[in-house]
């Protein structure tokens, strides 16, 4: 038996790209405010986001890329402040 793992080298550039490729497919994800790094196989996440599904959502684009082996996800969470009242309330 032979128990050789082959695992296929990816050059940093390219596990960025692809990430930030499927950032912007995802319309949840607001993009111009994350940052990803990538070291080796190692891809941290970086920024800020309205949401915990847009964080959640990051991470797994993130993870799913080709080489990826761990993803530190540094993305805060900060909702958008809620529209101003115009003072036409219905109760």
């Amino acid at each position: 038996h032979n128990h050789i793992t082959v695992t296929p080298r990816v050059a940093e550039r390219d596990i960025k790209r692809r990430i930030t490729h499927a950032l912007h497919q995802n319309a949840d994800v607001d993009v111009r405010h994350i940052q990803v790094t990538a070291e080796g196989t190692l891809v941290i996440l970086s920024g800020m986001v309205d949401s915990w599904s847009q964080r959640a959502a990051a991470e797994d684009a993130a993870s799913q890329a080709p080489g990826v082996t761990h993803v530190d996800n540094h993305i805060s969470v900060s909702p958008a402040p809620l529209a101003e009242d115009d003072g036409d309330e219905i109760c």
